[in-house]
């Protein structure tokens, strides 16, 4: 092909230049032990009113308990999702897919977590599992009883809906400081919940705590979270090791997300350190406001990267002061950014799996003449690849074809539907 164009199949579909989504770490009180007793919740209502009437700033989250604050911004998000008519990814964990436990034979992993110490940046949320198992609070009951522990007639409600629901792990640890033999019944019991409940298996992983990397402090021996830092201490960065990416990709999962050593590295969908395992870039909801700048800003940085990101936020969060009002700014604008082409605004799974079968198609461009192209594209998929975008670039190359099976603007291509071991033909001419 001639050095003076470049013709690329894109991850991205029709015309857009990247991609968002929406997503929440979708968690009960399980992984808390946190108990929304009656006091609490009538003080969570009496400062949301405070808040309304006197504009005061209260993490509303904190005083409902983390359980029921969850249930409640959920249901807030679902009157939004209704209104604007779009969809995100829900990470769960465990105790959200089951509506009951009242053997408490729901799961097997209960483990303790001898890590989640002070020492090693964990807080006071987390440290009581030091020495006690993780569902040592668990009361084996149902929804009915305990909204704040199960949430399975609530994510009942979001898959009706169409939202994607994937994998938060079932007990919620920090999955490189955890024994191998502890991840691999985690994961396993979160498929099986899965398909007990009505639930599809899943494919794609939240890490919890972002913890795909801790800091060995080998001076003081101590392994710690990714955000400890000690002063004056050297420490080595240990990832996620390949005997753990192994139970992940034999439990079905080939994309992970909330990497923390991969913060700020806003990019396409990537190998995790030259494994088989790909990693989805994320953003914090509250970054988006803040640590990168305007929220206009960071849209631009994703769709200038040519990006695949999710935005993420536990639903909790969006009952802080003020939180809903920019939650649905940022909806606003990732809405019209889509309107206008330069965001395809879909969940996780539709743009990882586009991405995928993107992946499996091929690519051939010849030159005759220096000017002349014949570019002919193969789906090697078992399935039809609708909206297939082609770049080109720069665009001084005007392809033509008889199809009206195509759409054309200024440096892209969108075949409309690609079916499998078909060749799609076209050909075009070099601008002078």
């Amino acid at each position: 092909m001639s050095s003076k164009a470049r013709i690329t199949l894109s991850t991205f579909k029709r015309f857009c230049r990247s991609a968002v989504a929406l997503s929440f770490d979708y968690e009960t009180s399980a992984p808390y032990g946190n108990i929304a007793n009656f006091s609490s919740r009538v003080r969570g209502r009496i400062y949301a009113i405070t808040n309304k009437v006197f504009h005061r700033q209260r993490d509303l989250s904190f005083y409902y308990g983390m359980g029921y604050a969850m249930r409640k911004g959920t249901e807030k998000i679902i009157k939004i999702f209704n209104k604007y008519g779009i969809h995100a990814t829900w990470f769960a964990n465990g105790h959200a897919l089951l509506k009951d436990n009242n053997d408490g034979k729901a799961y097997r992993i209960n483990q303790i977590l001898p890590y989640a110490i002070y020492e090693a940046g964990f807080t006071d949320i987390v440290t009581w599992r030091k020495n006690r198992p993780t569902f040592f609070y668990a009361p084996n009951s149902d929804y009915k009883k305990f909204p704040y522990w199960y949430f399975g007639d609530q994510a009942e409600i979001l898959k009706e809906m169409g939202e994607d629901i994937q994998c938060h792990t079932f007990s919620h640890p920090y999955i490189v400081l955890e024994e191998h033999k502890n991840v691999a019944i985690d994961l396993e019991d979160w498929q099986n919940a899965a398909v007990k409940n009505g639930f599809k298996r899943a494919n794609i992983l939240s890490l919890p705590f972002c913890g795909d990397a801790y800091r060995n402090y080998y001076d003081l021996n101590l392994l710690t979270a990714l955000g400890k830092e000690i002063a004056g201490q050297k420490y080595d960065l240990v990832y996620l090791p390949n005997d753990i990416i192994n139970i992940m990709m034999s439990n079905g999962f080939d994309l992970i997300t909330r990497c923390g050593s991969k913060i700020g590295k806003i990019k396409n969908f990537s190998k995790y350190n030259d494994s088989e395992l790909y990693y989805m870039s994320d953003i914090n909801f509250y970054d988006c406001f803040d640590v990168l700048g305007s929220l206009s800003g960071t849209l631009k940085k994703i769709v200038e990267n040519k990006s695949a990101v999710n935005i993420w936020l536990h639903p909790s969060d969006i009952l802080a002061k003020n939180n809903i009002g920019n939650f649905e700014a940022l909806i606003q604008s990732l809405i019209n950014r889509s309107n206008g082409g330069e965001i395809w605004l879909a969940t996780i799974s539709q743009i990882w799996d586009h991405f995928k079968k993107v992946k499996a198609c091929d690519l051939n461009v010849t030159v005759r003449n220096g000017k002349d192209y014949d570019v002919v594209v193969v789906n090697k998929t078992a399935s039809v690849i609708v909206d297939l975008g082609l770049d080109i670039y720069p665009p001084d190359v005007l392809l033509v074809s008889e199809h009206d099976n195509l759409e054309q603007k200024e440096g892209r291509i969108s075949i409309k539907r690609l079916h499998p071991d078909v060749p799609f033909k076209l050909t075009g001419q070099l601008r002078r």
